[in-house]
């Protein structure tokens, strides 16, 4: 049970800036035993997730990393879900760990080396430690799935977590871990999973249970939407899987209603590529989704995102852009360096702005960019070169060209 203390500290914490949550993060990250604690973060997640803050490397967080999407809140998991309490880690990293401790041949001292003092924002780290430790972390839960410890059992029990969940779950956590380093490489070093790859992965997993098929098809969806469209049409193909594929759509539209539940701030450099990725779901939901329900919140959460994309643009563009633009220092070193910022502003905003544009909302947009090309004209201090650059980051080329024929200010 969450204390009220605790809820009135997340409400709090739902409502906080972006800084005063980094502030929050680092405080609950320091806490050796986190326990209820960890809850006053439920409601900034998707944020966390669009600011992507380093965080320590812990032993868990490096070992669930691959399953992120699917782990969820303990008060809004439900049994039979494609989902994963967050409750449930800290006693299955625990229960691995120990497992891997009474192997000879386990890579838990090199695991620990490796990550130890190292944060998630090393992506090169991550990666070397995590093709350690989650191809024999998969081949230990399966064990642990053939003859469930008393221990774990019991803890499971313990928070109140249904016994028939613990099996299923260690096996589809395990599938998952198998192809784990193939989706980190997706991800951070462009190698590029094509359909045929990812539908191999998928069946893969099928001898292991429905569970365990339905809860990889849901995370490769999520995290590779653009290819879920072929992933759903090949399960859709299979008779005995349909109710899957329909539970996995389902969990895939429930990650995409918690992203875009909340507030985002700013418009960071990964800020495009993660819009890409909820914008490819939408699309692919679309052709995915029949049932009338699910189509009203496909189209609420498809309204959100827009209206929450909007918003960080047009926010970032007046912080980032403008208000530079307004107050240039007058020697020429800081005038510079206040430039090449505000240009990598202009070049993240410019990437966010045509994945919104999916969305729709493109007279906003070509509102929104007018002003700053107005202010740009405005502004003094800035040769025609600079004036034109930025303008073509913001707009295009032909917008360049256009402010190279404007009027120089005064």
């Amino acid at each position: 049970m969450i204390s009220q203390a605790i809820k009135d500290v997340r409400r709090g914490v739902a409502n906080a800036a972006d800084a005063q949550v980094l502030q929050i993060l680092r405080m609950v990250d320091s806490l050796e035993v986190r326990g209820a604690t960890d809850e006053v973060l439920a409601p900034v997640r998707p944020r966390l997730r669009a600011i992507q803050p380093a965080r320590p490397l812990r032993f868990a967080r490096l070992l669930f990393l691959p399953a992120d999407a699917l782990i969820v809140a303990p008060a809004v998991w439900r049994p039979g879900t494609f989902f994963v309490p967050r409750s449930a880690l800290v006693m299955l990293s625990r229960a691995i760990r120990e497992a891997m401790q009474r192997s000879a041949a386990s890579c838990l001292a090199q695991v620990d080396a490796l990550t130890a003092g190292a944060c998630t924002g090393q992506s090169a780290l991550v990666r070397q430690a995590g093709a350690l430790l989650w191809p024999e972390a998969a081949g230990t839960l399966r064990g642990l799935a053939a003859a469930l410890p008393p221990a774990l059992s019991a803890e499971w029990a313990a928070q109140g977590l249904p016994a028939a969940e613990l099996a299923h779950m260690i096996t589809a956590l395990a599938g998952i871990l198998d192809a784990a380093l193939a989706l980190h490489d997706h991800d951070h070093a462009a190698v590029r999973l094509a359909d045929t790859d990812l539908i191999g992965m998928l069946a893969e997993t099928e001898k292991h249970g429905p569970r365990a098929w339905g809860m990889m098809l849901g995370l490769l969806a999520i995290r590779v939407p653009q290819a879920s469209a072929a992933l759903f049409t090949a399960a859709q193909n299979v008779a005995a899987r349909r109710k899957q594929a329909e539970a996995a759509a389902e969990a895939a539209l429930a990650w995409l209603e918690n992203e875009t539940a909340g507030q985002m701030e700013g418009v960071a450099a990964n800020a495009a590529a993660e819009l890409r990725r909820q914008a490819s779901l939408v699309e692919s939901l679309s052709d995915q989704i029949g049932d009338p329900a699910q189509r009203r919140r496909l189209a609420e959460a498809k309204a959100a995102l827009l209206a929450g994309s909007l918003h960080r643009f047009e926010t970032a563009l007046q912080d980032r852009v403008t208000a530079t633009l307004l107050a240039l220092p007058e020697d020429r070193a800081s005038r510079d360096a206040a430039l090449d910022v505000t240009e990598d502003a202009a070049r993240n905003l410019r990437a966010f702005e045509l994945e919104t544009r999916r969305l729709g909302g493109g007279p906003k947009f070509d509102s929104l960019v007018r002003s700053v090309q107005a202010t740009l004209q405005r502004t003094e201090g800035m040769s025609a070169m600079d004036r034109a650059r930025l303008a073509e980051i913001l707009a295009g080329p032909e917008a360049a060209v256009r402010m190279l024929d404007a009027p120089c200010p005064g």
